[in-house]
């Protein structure tokens, strides 16, 4: 996904090992992919939230229905 950031966040996301960042040729819009983690970080007086893809509240309904199916191949 395509985000505007500072050049400084960019790298801070980069070199953090947080994300994959690569330049587009807008200016100051980056492609950001491969993120690894989830919450907020600041990096260089800018704030960045890290939102998983898939929503908690989906990621909880999967988990329960893989237990229940797991569940029912142990008996």
């Amino acid at each position: 996904m395509v985000h505007r950031l500072p050049r400084t966040v960019a790298v801070g996301l980069a070199s953090a090992n947080i994300a994959t960042v690569a330049p587009t040729l807008g200016a100051d819009e980056y492609r950001v992919s491969g993120v690894r983690k989830v919450g907020v970080v600041r990096i260089v007086g800018h704030t960045v939230w890290l939102k998983p893809k898939t929503p908690v509240r989906r990621l909880f309904a999967m988990l329960v229905y893989a237990r229940r199916e797991w569940d029912l191949d142990r008996r």
